[in-house]
């Protein structure tokens, strides 16, 4: 969905760049009021199944953007946007939280989801092209993309251990008292906060970068996504391999690495006089975003009280508060202040992140390294 969606379902329709943005915008808000709900009603009953019925969902949503193409319909469009943020808060949330199950037993579990992740985000960009290149036709694509999330459910039910084909009344019952909610959201602030100031600060370079390379360089949509794919891939490929640097460091010092090594390649980009330069400084700030969103979603799961998917809806809204913001901030500052200016505020933004975050560490006594690992462990 992530290139998907900006790229081709607001070519689909004839929309211009603002009407595009309102898509991702409509999309943006309705997950961010839908992860929350989506994290206690996974916390109800099998996380599988959630995941199961928001990959139909999201399959829906796919069916509508076909449906949208055939009529022209930018009304069409937006409805199918709102169904893509219900379908993916509670897809995301649930398979997250299948995640934070297993963490336990692989202190590497993150890490491999979001390699996971990136790949399925940078693939359907090369085969969604290779696609319109052989058929030129967006409807098919979007067709294409809703078979893909059929079988992504049936690769659910299929994949699932026998013992978890349980009656839903057999369940463990969690307490969802409000006292009980009341204290997990109150643990989780300062992690959400942090959580926040990190995707303001992430969403607003990736703004700011967006916009230069379409008024500086006069990039297609099409070559700026080339621009981050690089970034995607390497997101993809190092995941796993980074997280033996937190394994063997500890998570506070990767965090501040993490975060100061974005920083530079933030302020770098001030100086960036080609799109091939962009690309490579992208691939850095890639890196050091592998390196800390596992870290994040694992400390969300270890510290969930028994309720990881709600944890992992907290997470995911603080997520997408932070992005929305960033994305107003980002533009704001693209045309109020020099390309320059902008990108040493983004390289501060992201340093404030790297002093926050430990702190927060620190108020919700958070191990310095993941469970079930020591200083000499190796990720898994």
């Amino acid at each position: 969905m992530a290139f998907i969606v900006p790229l081709w379902a607001g070519e689909a329709v004839g929309a211009d760049p603002s009407q595009i943005g309102a898509l991702l915008a409509t999309e943006l808000v309705i997950a961010f009021i839908a992860r929350p709900f989506a994290g206690r009603i996974a916390d109800s009953i099998v996380k599988w199944l959630v995941a199961v019925l928001g990959s139909l969902v999201i399959a829906v949503a796919f069916g509508v953007y076909a449906l949208s193409d055939a009529l022209v319909s930018l009304p069409l469009a937006f409805t199918a946007a709102a169904i893509t943020g219900i379908g993916s808060s509670f897809a995301l949330v649930a398979l997250r939280a299948m995640v934070g199950e297993e963490s336990g037993r692989s202190s590497g579990a993150f890490a491999k989801l979001l390699s996971a992740e990136e790949t399925g985000t940078w693939a359907s960009f090369v085969v969604g092209l290779v696609f319109l290149g052989f058929v030129e036709n967006y409807a098919l694509l979007f067709v294409a993309s809703a078979a893909v999330s059929v079988i992504a459910a049936a690769f659910l039910v299929v994949a699932r251990p026998r013992s978890d084909f349980v009656e839903i009344s057999t369940k463990p019952e969690v307490n969802h008292a409000p006292s009980a909610s009341a204290n997990l959201t109150s643990r989780l602030r300062p992690l959400m906060v942090a959580v926040a100031i990190t995707s303001v600060a992430e969403a607003a370079l990736g703004i700011l970068l967006l916009l230069h390379l379409q008024r500086a360089f006069n990039l297609s949509i099409v070559g700026i996504a080339l621009v981050f794919l690089p970034g995607s891939i390497a997101a993809a490929v190092l995941p796993t391999y980074l997280h033996r640097f937190v394994i063997r460091f500890g998570r506070r010092r990767a965090v501040v690495a993490a975060a100061a090594m974005s920083s530079v390649f933030a302020a770098g980009l001030a100086f960036a006089e080609s799109p091939l330069v962009v690309a490579a400084l992208w691939i850095a700030t890639g890196v050091a975003w592998a390196t800390l969103f596992p870290i994040e979603q694992a400390i969300f799961s270890e510290i969930s009280d028994g309720r990881v998917a709600r944890s992992m809806g907290l997470y995911s809204a603080a997520g997408l508060f932070g992005s929305a913001l960033g994305s107003l901030l980002g533009g704001i500052a693209y045309d109020a202040f020099e390309w320059q200016v902008a990108c040493v505020g983004g390289a501060a933004l992201i340093a404030l992140g790297a002093v926050i975050t430990p702190i927060a560490m620190n108020r919700a006594d958070i191990a310095d390294h993941p469970r079930g690992t020591s200083t000499r462990a190796t990720a898994e």
